[in-house]
């Protein structure tokens, strides 16, 4: 059992040592000027308050002295002596503080980028799992242990030299008094050790109730769910569960702050009568003849530091062993390593041919099967539409070819090469794509639109050409700053306000930006009229020459412009042909379309 206990210590501390390592890195790349000086303060301070006591002890000794007259001088000198350290340390502080918040904000912004390009780098799989929304809300509140560890590390040097001197200074008065002090610290530092692992224990506990706190708050101040909450009355609703949950995160954090209020204040007892002791006894030896005046200044201050000492040295030791135990849900994090892997070598500039072969595919963390044995191919100049009732598998296809998943068997062949064979990035280009959940940035409408080729964005005449092309129902000559208008009010009280259809035209019009040989819509008619919609798939055909189309759609009537329909249910290919010929066919397709065509002739 103790060699287990040591092993746990030895690995403990040598990751604790990998940790140092990584944050003595980062705070130098930081800004090296910056750590230089920051290192400097510390060693330079360690000093200071010993000299402070010395210069103390013979200013009351000279003032203590029946011949005082005789020392004016060296009091004059120790008094400005005192007043230019007191000075100089004010300064360095002062300073040391300004530097140390700039050097604070550079290490959080490397920390902070590090986070976001670990977050990028993994693929979409990992979005499936709440745990790793649990694992990016650690990662984030933990990484702030590393930006302390450097200093941590110094503080614990530090320490250790004022340990060793008031030890020394206070062996000179008796050899017993600093063991005394010693022990008498013992107390606050297991209770110390104590209240941090039960506030960590409590936050990692707590991470998920503290995303949804975060979630309920969100709704109640966020401007998406502003209508819904007036016009439904709902308000109450959710605040009831926010209070309820804010509730139980302020009891269990208050039993912490009381552990953090109680503890530490009945294990501060015990050093205070020690330094109570260290007192009488040099007050009891002024008395007897044994100590000087100036020595109730050295030994008491002397006490009060080493406690300050100890309590710093041992606080430094389990501070550092918690940001251990932090560090590695953020060296975990880091660790992290995407499903999809960029192996391919070979560079693409065109897709001309796609052929799914016998594709099978789960998504990570369940046991349906989503895609089973899914068969197809389209080429250059050809147009396909995926067709089927809700979770068919449909919009799965999509994520597949885009390469966000991997399949679990069968192979995607782009102009005949497996497309694991090919570099993502130059795969990514080829790709002109509008999700079903686009998203929505309150950007200029230059950005936006660019932002599928954003190395393109000074294109004013194709930005415009592209919002034409996807029939934005905005007249950008009108507008006063023309294509550089905000979209949404978030950052310029004049921004275009714009409805759902003309959120997804600009959705299209981004994917008509971009120069691409293959272009996906997945349910890019869904907030659409229908005038809007029929133009739309219009376009999409005049604009799909030359290139391979896939698009994922309900309304069947659009499924008609497409060369070719693939008909998924349960996630499996049931029907593969022309409109006319699944029509023909009179199957799945046929009773569908027809269901459809009823539905809207019963409207009218």
């Amino acid at each position: 059992m103790r060699k287990q206990i040591k092993q746990t210590v030895f690995k403990r501390t040598k990751k604790l040592f990998l940790h140092y390592k990584r944050s003595f890195v980062i705070s130098w790349k930081a800004s090296p000027p910056l750590f230089i000086f920051r290192v400097f303060y510390e060693l330079l301070t360690v000093g200071i308050p010993i000299i402070s006591l010395f210069l103390s002890r013979s200013i009351i000794n000279i003032l203590g002295a029946i011949d005082y007259e005789s020392k004016l001088t060296d009091f004059l000198v120790f008094t400005v002596l005192t007043v230019l350290l007191q000075f100089i340390s004010s300064l360095l502080g002062r300073l040391n503080t300004y530097l140390s918040t700039l050097h604070g904000d550079r290490i959080s912004h490397r920390i902070d980028n590090e986070i976001i390009q670990q977050v990028n780098k993994l693929d979409i799989s990992y979005f499936d799992n709440p745990e790793f929304y649990d694992n990016i809300q650690n990662a984030i509140r933990d990484s702030g242990s590393l930006q302390s560890l450097t200093w941590t590390s110094l503080l614990m040097i530090k320490s250790i030299v004022q340990l060793i001197s008031h030890l020394i200074i206070m062996a000179r008065l008796n050899l017993f008094i600093p063991g005394i002090i010693v022990l008498c610290c013992i107390p606050g530092i297991i209770s110390d050790k104590y209240v941090a692992k039960r506030k960590y224990d409590w936050q990692l506990k707590r991470a998920r109730d503290d995303r949804k706190v975060g979630y309920l708050k969100g709704i109640l101040q966020g401007k998406s769910y502003a209508k819904d909450i007036r016009v439904f009355e709902i308000q109450e609703y959710f605040k009831t569960k926010y209070v309820k949950m804010w509730k139980e995160w302020y009891l269990e954090k208050k039993k912490i702050e009381k552990l953090k209020m109680i503890l530490p204040f009945l294990s501060s007892i015990l050093p205070l009568l020690s330094t109570a002791i260290v007192l009488v006894w040099v007050g009891l030896g002024i008395v007897n003849g044994t100590n000087t005046l100036g020595d109730y200044s050295l030994f008491g201050g002397a006490a009060s530091q080493l406690l300050t000492s100890v309590v710093t040295f041992t606080g430094v030791i389990n501070q550092s062993y918690e940001s251990e135990m932090r560090l590695n849900k953020y060296a975990d994090f880091l660790k992290l390593e995407p499903l999809v892997l960029n192996t391919g070598k070979k560079a693409i500039t065109e897709i001309d041919t796609i052929e799914f072969k016998n594709i099978c595919f789960t998504y990570p963390n369940t046991d349906r099967i989503v895609l089973d044995n899914i068969s197809f191919k389209i080429c250059k100049n050809q147009s396909l539409a995926l067709v089927g009732l809700n979770g068919a598998g449909k919009t799965t296809i999509v994520k597949l070819l885009l390469r966000l998943y991997e399949p679990d068997d069968g192979e995607i062949l782009i102009n005949g090469t497996n497309l694991k064979e090919y570099e993502i990035k130059s795969y990514h280009k080829c790709i002109g794509a509008v999700f079903q959940d686009f998203a929505r940035y309150d950007l200029k409408i230059r950005e936006t639109v660019a932002l599928t080729d954003i190395e393109r964005v000074e294109e004013d005449s194709n930005i415009v050409k592209a919002c034409n092309n996807a029939e934005l129902n905005v007249d950008i000559d009108s507008l006063q700053n023309g294509i550089d208008t905000y979209l949404g009010k978030t950052f310029d009280p004049d921004g275009l306000e714009l409805s759902g259809g003309n959120w997804q035209k600009i959705a299209i019009a981004q994917a008509f930006f971009k120069q691409s040989s293959l272009m996906l819509f997945d349910e890019p008619n869904s907030a659409l009229d229908p005038e809007a919609e029929r133009n739309l798939f219009e376009k999409m055909k005049q604009l799909g020459e030359n290139k391979c189309v896939i698009y994922v759609t309900h309304r069947l009537s659009a499924a008609t412009t497409a060369n070719r329909i693939l008909v998924i249910e349960n996630g499996r290919s049931i029907e593969y042909g022309s409109h006319k010929e699944l029509m023909q066919l009179r199957g799945r397709y046929y009773d569908l379309f027809n269901k459809q065509a009823e539905h809207y002739r019963d409207k009218n």
